[in-house]
């Protein structure tokens, strides 16, 4: 089995969709998990549905967990265009492997009328993590990081 999951909201214009199946079609990508819907977006039967409410709430997180067969999970945020090359994420599996990191995230270029423009972001610090830290367009998660959370814890308030 590969290792990564596609987890990405369905407020998903055709455009978008493009981006996802391209996602989709990376060697290390198991498949795609929509959530609330618009699973047509993404073609060649590697996507799943589930329909929900937010990506933040208690029992979505739990729905989605219960399809993710895969050690990580790319999280797409609603309406985000990107593209990935297979290199950056075999770096970030590896690296979160390496680490046993529960969460991965990385620099990234950001398309421009200028062409791509490097965007870094700040290295993550003991205490540095506040609501609007910026970690990017996509984070890599662990997924049994994030069930021994949800475990741990319990309902997201």
């Amino acid at each position: 089995m590969k290792p990564v999951t596609i987890l990405a909201t369905c407020d998903i214009q055709p455009s978008v969709g493009d981006h996802l199946s391209s996602l989709a079609a990376l060697d290390l990508v198991q498949g795609a998990i929509l959530v609330g819907g618009g699973c047509a977006a993404i073609s060649g039967g590697r996507c799943r549905t589930v329909p929900s409410g937010p990506l933040t709430s208690q029992e979505t997180l739990q729905a989605v967990m219960a399809h993710v067969e895969t050690e990580h999970m790319i999280v797409v945020p609603a309406g985000r265009r990107i593209s990935m090359e297979p290199w950056a994420l075999e770096a970030m599996v590896r690296q979160a492997r390496a680490s046993g990191a529960g969460l991965v995230y990385s620099d990234f270029y950001e398309g421009t009328k200028e062409g791509q423009v490097l965007h870094p972001l700040n290295d993550c610090q003991a205490g540095s993590v506040r609501d609007d830290f910026d970690f990017g367009p996509v984070v890599l998660l662990s997924a049994p990081a994030v069930r021994a959370v949800l475990a741990r814890y319990g309902a997201v308030p």
